[in-house]
């Protein structure tokens, strides 16, 4: 009977274990949805994100920092949450099928007690043992619940970690924020007082240009009005001079400073004094030496020397004896098209300009040459002081360098208001200077002080310039198919030359004695001008039917003639 009594005992307290363990383990444990798509505090995370700031590199290389670093920690711990849930799984069998032995145990049990009286304690000694595997397995679940709830407060944990991350993710994006909208107000106020300052100075600029236009302006007004009487007062002194019949002495002087004479004082001169000079006729030398158009062609001062440029970057040069032409066989040539040539009054230097915006000055004697390379636009034109001290070059960037021919420096610029084309300079050191647009402009080479401008005689481009011998008028030739010349004292135009059948775009040129102004057309002939009746009085065709684009007159007398195609006609 004590036996029963504490089999009875002990079914009951394994009865009341039992039923407490199979309710503890049918806790349902929350199952982690990670695995299925994106969890919602990181979308939100993420749309907080792009909403402040998507091109800040410095919050996505944060994010992408705590991403990976959660990112790892999360899946860890999902590792060993799977892992406790396939334990609790299996575990969780083991009691179902252990309660199902229990079962088929009392099942027995109870076979036991209806056959007690035959075999008692069989039945008892089995059900103890029963029972105490019972036990075991449920001190494994009280453990198996303990790691599940060390689990779930390490989850808990990580859940707060992330909650306390994403609020500083919010802190610092509200911070980031305020920065920035602090910098953008900044930005404004400086924008604004930027936007102030500068119609401040545009308008300080505008008042000092509209103030230095008006001083020009007005300067320009008084240099016209002294010029306009200077030249009223020397018509008055040389009409005085006549009228009061100077001494042979005065009459010299004064003949110094008025060249053109006939056609200043208004009388014609005799046929035998326009017809006293000599206009080539007979070709001598016909010969091609460049494979393009030639630019530009000159003869020295003494005419021992001459030289042509063309548009193949090639310089061509000969020494001249006569009516002997000997080619030098010197390295002369540009990157680019060479536009002009000339040389010095000394026949020291000569000089020319190209295309490739450089200048190449090159000493004769000792055969040396020297690029100068201050200008930004093709050069135009070259040109030298009386005493060969000054080298003069003309460009398209409206600027005029004037370089020191001892020592290649560039001693001072003259800013033009539009390209040079020529340029030549007189005894008294005034620079003549025919420009783009048609206006031809004198400048004081002391100073770079302009004198003045002659504008409205040619409607486009000046080609080139001729200075008269005794340097008080020079010829102006036009893209426009005339030639005008013009008295540098007066500015006033002397003659105008043009024919109806004469179209041209070259060079021109002053015959040696003044009596003749010369000019290729584009037809291939040469056409002479009388200077005092200004009608042509010869053509020639040298060369071939092509546009005839530089000549020059040596003070021998030879006419060197220059075409389209590259060919050379020296005439005598």
């Amino acid at each position: 009977r004590r036996m029963m009594e504490e089999v009875d005992l002990k079914d009951s307290f394994e009865s009341e274990i039992l039923a407490d363990s199979i309710l503890s383990a049918s806790v349902v444990i929350p199952v982690d949805s990670a695995g299925e798509g994106e969890p919602e505090w990181k979308k939100k995370i993420w749309s907080e994100y792009r909403a402040v700031n998507k091109n800040s590199e410095v919050l996505q290389k944060f994010f992408s920092q705590a991403e990976n670093t959660i990112g790892i920690s999360i899946n860890t711990l999902k590792g060993d949450i799977r892992k406790g849930q396939e334990r609790i799984i299996t575990l969780e069998t083991e009691v179902f099928e252990k309660q199902s032995a229990i079962e088929a145990l009392q099942q027995e049990v109870e076979s036991l007690k209806a056959r007690l009286p035959k075999d008692i304690n069989e039945p008892v000694v089995s059900v103890l043992s029963n029972q105490l595997q019972i036990r075991d397995d449920m001190d494994d679940i009280l453990a198996l619940r303990r790691a599940v709830e060390l689990v779930e407060k390490e989850n808990k944990t990580i859940k707060q970690q992330l909650e306390q991350t994403a609020k500083d993710l919010a802190q610092k994006s509200q911070a980031l924020e305020a920065e920035k909208s602090d910098k953008a107000s900044k930005v404004k106020h400086y924008e604004a007082i930027l936007f102030a300052q500068e119609e401040k100075n545009m308008s300080t600029i505008e008042q000092s240009n509209s103030r230095v236009l008006e001083e020009l302006q007005h300067e320009r007004e008084e240099r016209e009005k002294l010029a306009k009487k200077y030249s009223n007062l020397k018509k008055t002194f040389y009409k005085y001079k006549q009228a009061t019949k100077l001494s042979t002495s005065s009459l010299e002087d004064s003949q110094l400073c008025q060249p053109l004479s006939t056609p200043l004082s208004g009388s014609t001169p005799s046929v035998a004094e326009t017809t006293s000079g000599t206009i080539p006729q007979e070709t001598f030398i016909n010969m091609t030496q460049h494979s393009a158009a030639i630019n530009a062609c000159s003869f020295s001062f003494n005419s021992d020397m001459f030289a042509t440029t063309g548009s193949d970057n090639k310089v061509c040069l000969w020494k001249v004896a006569g009516e002997n032409f000997e080619q030098v066989k010197a390295s002369l040539s540009a990157k680019k098209e060479v536009t002009c040539a000339k040389f010095s009054r000394d026949s020291s230097f000569m000089a020319y300009g190209s295309n490739d915006m450089g200048v190449r000055l090159c000493d004769i004697a000792n055969q040396r040459q020297k690029r100068l390379t201050d200008h930004t636009g093709p050069v135009l034109s070259v040109g030298f002081s009386q005493d060969s001290s000054s080298l003069l070059a003309g460009s398209r960037d409206c600027k005029i360098r004037i370089w020191d021919t001892s020592n290649a420096c560039c001693r001072s610029v003259i800013v033009c208001e539009s390209g040079c084309r020529d340029i030549e300079v007189s005894r008294e050191n005034i620079i003549a200077s025919g420009h783009i647009d048609g206006n031809i402009r004198l400048w004081d080479l002391r100073n770079g002080e302009r004198i003045h401008s002659v504008s409205g005689v040619h409607v486009r481009s000046i080609v080139s310039l001729s200075l008269c011998d005794n340097d008080q008028a020079i010829l102006a030739a036009s893209a426009d198919s005339t030639m005008s010349l013009i008295d540098v004292r007066t500015y006033q135009v002397i003659k105008t030359f043009e024919d109806s059948k004469f179209t041209s775009s070259g060079r021109a040129c002053m015959s040696p004695d003044d009596l003749y102004a010369a000019r290729g057309s584009d037809t291939g002939e040469l056409y002479f001008w009388n200077v005092y009746t200004g009608n042509v009085v010869k053509t020639l065709s040298p060369l071939k039917k092509l546009p005839i684009k530089a000549i020059d007159w040596s003070t021998s007398g030879l006419l060197a003639a220059c075409d389209a195609g590259g060919s050379i006609a020296i005439i005598k």
